[in-house]
């Protein structure tokens, strides 16, 4: 499968839960501990989806000037991606539920991206 088509489908779904968060949330009483969780998890699976184009943009760099992959450079890269990916599906279970199907969908895409970039495929 194409890389970018991933990526795409991860900030649709990313899209796509934030907007039923919003539109959920008050709906329903739910604990402020929850609210925070989820927020969180937003936050952290924008950061993860917004990196991984970063990622791409530094590999072609280095693919056009045929230079090696600085592993000092996309190393922490693919940490800060593949971390804030896990921690976003973990907090996106304390979801509503639409958004809560939407935001695992991207956290899981993403952090598919973000496994198959730290193996080097």
């Amino acid at each position: 499968m194409n890389i970018k088509i991933f990526l795409i489908a991860s900030f649709v779904m990313l899209g796509l839960g934030m907007f039923f968060w919003l539109r959920e949330h008050g709906r329903f009483p739910l604990p402020t501990w929850r609210k925070v969780l989820v927020w969180l998890g937003i936050i952290a699976l924008t950061v993860s989806v917004l990196t991984f184009p970063r990622f791409l943009s530094e590999v072609q760099r280095a693919e056009g000037r045929n230079e090696d992959l600085q592993v000092s450079t996309l190393l922490p890269l693919v940490r800060i991606g593949f971390w804030s990916a896990f921690g976003a599906f973990l907090t996106g279970w304390f979801a509503t539920d639409k958004s809560r199907v939407f935001l695992l969908i991207s956290s899981l895409l993403i952090w598919i991206l973000w496994t198959a970039a730290g193996m080097g495929v």
